[in-house]
C-alpha cells in the first residue's frame, strides 16, 4: 500500500472512506439587507433575490456623499465580508446618496 494512503487504512487494511457534508447556508434579502444596515444604519436598503446565490440591491445613504461609486459599492462589499466570497454568487449594486434618490423620485425639481 502507498505511504500517502496507509495513514487512511482502517484496522483491517481496507482504506475507509469518510464523508463529509458540507451543508450550504443560502442567503436571502433580509439577511443581506440587515448585514447592509448594521455597517450603514442611517440607509435604506432594499434587496431582491430568489435563488439565494444572486441579488439585486438599491441602498441610498448619507455615508456615500462625496464617495466614488466604487468607494461606495467597496463599503458594501464589507458590510458583507467573507459572505461575498462564500455564499453571495452574484450581487447587482446600486448605490446612491439621499439626495441623488431625491432627484430621480422628483427630476423636475432640480
Amino acid at each position: 500500500m502507498p505511504s500517502a494512503l496507509r495513514g487512511m487504512a482502517g484496522r483491517s487494511g481496507h482504506i475507509t472512506r469518510r464523508l463529509f457534508y458540507v451543508t450550504l447556508h443560502l442567503m436571502n434579502p433580509d439577511t443581506i439587507k440587515s448585514l447592509i444596515q448594521q455597517r450603514l444604519p442611517d440607509a435604506l436598503v432594499e434587496v431582491l433575490g430568489e435563488d439565494g446565490t444572486h441579488f439585486e440591491a438599491l441602498i441610498v445613504s448619507p455615508a456615500f456623499v462625496g464617495l466614488s461609486l466604487i468607494k461606495q459599492h467597496q463599503m458594501v462589499y464589507d458590510a458583507l465580508g467573507e459572505r461575498m466570497r462564500e455564499e453571495i454568487h452574484a450581487l447587482s449594486l446600486r448605490t446612491l446618496t439621499p439626495e441623488q434618490a431625491q432627484q430621480l423620485r422628483h427630476p423636475a425639481a432640480h
